[in-house]
């Protein structure tokens, strides 16, 4: 299994040697994750990656609560292998 960084994960911006904005996204301890241009799309994807690591956690805690088997229930159709695939995506094993 893949290693990440701990969350939670943050964003601030700040100014390159370039003089040009961007959007850092880092551990808690400051060390950087990502760095994105300071654009509004970028801005919205820092928020993403930043989050990543509360999302593969709550995730993680749904597919280990919650029983799909025999549910019958169509939303749940093809959601236990979504959330593992999804989950070992994260973790680097697919």
């Amino acid at each position: 299994m893949s290693k990440h960084t701990s969350g939670p994960w943050k964003t601030f911006q700040r100014v390159s040697q370039d003089c040009l904005a961007e959007i850092v996204v880092a551990a808690d301890n400051g060390c950087p994750i990502a760095v994105v241009s300071n654009h509004a799309e970028f801005k919205n994807n820092a928020k993403l990656i930043a989050a990543a690591p509360d999302l593969l956690k709550v995730l993680k805690r749904i597919a280990d609560a919650v029983d799909f088997n025999g549910t019958g229930h169509p939303l749940f159709d093809g959601m236990q292998k979504q959330m593992t695939d999804a989950i070992a995506k994260a973790e680097g094993r697919s």
